[in-house]
């Protein structure tokens, strides 16, 4: 199990300390043994700064309280929904196993939906509470398009005239769809910029997916 910073385990009388946030320790689901053995007479020290790892997280060879080898992986989960922020396709909208948000299925790509105003996700636990948007609750880090963002946070028609997008869906993004409206030769030569559900063409699909995102101003970055 993670770590316990009230727990201060001795060795020969000798102390040693478990890591604090941001921490080294092994993070759900990965878990350790329950087992309370004890830490090296020295100290296990943290990085001020953490980064992911690229390999999943592993418990220490033997069982301890203290990681044996470093990991650099913080358990921060800023959603609340299972996964950490480091694994999660969707850090600051719940897409996980203890929170979600409503989605439903929009021109062919499963989107979030605002709903009252000021507009707002709905977050949920079961379908039961996504009557309002009509759709599911995301709570599997749902990935229609298999980008680097999940479904919940996703903007399809942040495009700009580049493609590159701006983090928001306003009026450019508009400008953008109204140049390119009626095309249906889009290909990865000649890319269309707001065809948003990549069907190659821009057509009524596409300006219904701006529609429901329009305002946004929290897009993320979908490399």
């Amino acid at each position: 199990m993670p770590c316990n910073s009230n727990r201060v385990p001795t060795q020969e009388g000798l102390p040693t300390e478990c890591p604090i946030d941001p921490t080294n320790c092994p993070v759900i689901p990965t878990a350790c043994s329950q087992v309370v053995t004890l830490c090296d007479q020295s100290f296990t020290d943290c990085p001020v700064y953490t980064q992911c790892p690229y390999d999943e997280t592993t418990c220490p060879t033997d069982p301890t309280w203290c990681p044996l080898n470093l990991t650099y992986c913080p358990l921060l989960d800023s959603d609340g929904d299972g996964f950490i922020d480091c694994y999660d396709n969707c850090p600051n909208y719940p897409n996980g196993p203890l929170l979600g948000t409503c989605v439903k299925t929009k021109s062919g790509m499963v989107v979030s939906y605002r709903v009252g105003y000021p507009k707002e996700f709905i977050t949920c636990t079961s379908d039961s509470q996504c009557t309002a948007t009509g759709g599911t609750c995301d709570m599997s880090q749902g990935n229609c398009n298999s980008s680097s963002c999940g479904d919940a946070c996703e903007c399809y028609m942040d495009c700009n005239n580049s493609g590159a997008g701006d983090g928001k869906v306003t009026g450019s993004d508009l400008g953008v769809l109204k140049g390119e409206y009626g095309r249906f030769d889009c290909s990865e030569l000649d890319p269309c910029y707001s065809d948003g559900n990549e069907d190659g063409k821009v057509t009524g699909s596409d300006l219904g997916l701006l529609k429901n995102e329009y305002g946004r101003f929290d897009c993320p970055a979908c490399p």
